[in-house]
This record gives C-alpha cells, structure tokens and sequence, in this order.
C-alpha cells in the first residue's frame, strides 16, 4: 500500500486493493485493539519513513480523492472505535489528532477536504469526549488556533487577488472554475467553525490574546461582514474611515466579486458573536475599534 499512496497516476485496480486493505486494517484493529501499537512502529523507506508519514500520504498527498477518502473514512471509524487497555497505550484518536494538527499548514498544498473533514470530526469527537471525563489535551490549542487563523487569511486574500486579476466583467465562469470556487467556500466555512470550536472550549484569556495577537475581530469584520465596503474603500484615499449607508437598490444588483460568500459571511458572523459575548474586553475593543470609527 506504501507504493500505491505514493503514485502521480492510479488505476482502479489500484483503488480496489487500497479499499481493501483499509477495511482489513481497520477490523483487525478493532478486533485487536493491541496491533494498533505494532503499526505505530512500521518504519518503511522512501517518503513514508514510519506511521505518521503514512496517514499523511493517504488522506493529503496522495492525488486520488477515492484513495484519501478511503483513507478518511477507515480513520475515522478506527479512532471512534478504538479502545485500549490502559492509559500508557495511545488510542488512534490521540495519535491522529497531534499528527494532523501538527501538519495543519500543509494543507495548502493539496486538495485538503478529507484531511480538513477527518480532523474536524476528530475534533468535534474529542471534545465531546473530554467534556465527560478529565483528560489531558493532545493539542496545543493556541498553536491549532495561530495556524487556522492564518490560513483563513491567507485565503480571504488569494482570494481577493484572483478576482482582481479575473475581472469584474468575467460572469461566465466556467464549470471548473464555479465548482472550485464553492469548494473553496466550504472550506472557508469548515476552518471559520473550527475557530469557533476551538476557542469555546479554551478559557477566556487565552481566546483574548489569541484573537488579540491574530487581529481575528478586525480580520472578521472587514474582509467577510463589510467586505464589499472596505475593499471600495480602499483606493478612495486616506481621509480616514467613512460610515456604512445603507443604500436601496435591487436585490438582483451584482455583489462585488470580493465579498465574502454568503456561507462563510454567517459562519464569520456567528463567530464574531460568541467571541464578543464570551469577552468584555473583546467587546470592549470591537466598540471602540471597529464601530466607534463608522458612526
């Protein structure tokens, strides 16, 4: 299976014998959930030097989505199954979640939905999890939280860049190109929730100075609430902030091309909601930062 998750092309033989061997993985672990040490110690050659590297070519490397959604959904059950013995043995799901948090800002480099949904549901399950019992974290949530944020960043603005260079006359997007685009979208909504997630579950200091340090509420409030007036705003010169009016139109009038989607908009907005009301202070900021200077 190292051979085959490592391949530029694959046939179907290929992705018939990677389903197998998967489902075969996963019975025998839960079947014997003691093997899943014996795995943690496979040392290969190559790219895939040991477990972890593995995992990695399955659900994020490798080019064939049917391989990484095998990958994905064989992961998945294991580490919501997977029990062990004792408390010196490590669970799947307190192996994965460190290595996939630790490899978060690879995702930009390739198609990432089964990696990004893998690590969602694995989130969402530990806390669900750890809300019950007194376990020890297997992440550093600020670390998680610092690299999220920056890629939500990263791709608002590559964003903002490519409809730049398209155009605003360029309305005939091809297939591809639309259905990029929502995938896009959905993403930004999945890393916008998982944000979200994340500082609810963190004390109240933390979540301040990480929202504080990332600029998370500016970020929120220009480029995904009010998008569309900041961007015309910008080239309008340096006279300082000018208040939001409200103007009547049409309904069918065009959104600028670099507003947020409406998904992500409510996703950011919901966002922004529990951060202010978690936190005086970052109330406190956002009235005197950012609706302070419009009124």
């Amino acid at each position: 299976m190292t051979l085959i998750v490592q391949k530029e092309q694959h046939i179907l033989e290929d992705k018939f014998i990677v389903e197998n061997a998967m489902n075969l993985w996963l019975g025998t672990v839960l079947y014997k959930p003691e093997l899943f040490a014996d795995f943690l110690n496979f040392k290969g050659e190559g790219k895939i030097q040991n477990a972890g590297d593995l995992i990695l070519a399955g659900v994020l490397y490798c080019p064939a989505e049917k391989i990484r959604e095998n990958f994905m959904v064989s992961l998945s059950l294991m580490a919501k199954n997977h029990q062990v013995a004792n408390a010196s043995e490590k669970s799947t799901l307190s192996y994965l979640i460190p290595l996939l948090s630790e490899n978060f800002s690879k995702i930009s480099e390739y198609s990432c939905n089964q990696f990004f949904d893998l690590f969602n549901g694995l989130i969402d399950f530990y806390f669900l999890k750890s809300s019950l019992s007194d376990t020890q974290d297997v992440f550093n949530p600020e670390d998680l939280l610092s690299q999220i944020i920056d890629k939500i960043r990263a791709d608002q603005s590559a964003k903002k860049e490519a409809a730049k260079d398209r155009g605003d006359d360029d309305e005939n997007d091809d297939a591809a190109a639309v259905e990029a685009a929502a995938e896009k979208e959905k993403l930004m909504v999945g890393l916008i929730n998982l944000t979200s997630k994340i500082i609810t579950k963190v004390d109240a200091q933390l979540s301040e100075k990480i929202v504080q340090e990332k600029d998370l509420i500016n970020e929120i409030f220009k480029e995904f609430l009010f998008a569309s007036v900041f961007n015309n705003d910008a080239g309008a010169g340096d006279d300082g902030p000018q208040p939001i009016v409200v103007k009547k139109g049409t309904r069918k009038s065009k959104a600028p091309s670099t507003s947020a989607g409406s998904k992500s908009r409510e996703a950011a907005y919901t966002l922004l909601n529990s951060l202010i009301k978690k936190s005086p202070v970052l109330m406190n900021q956002f009235v005197t930062n950012q609706l302070s200077p419009l009124m």
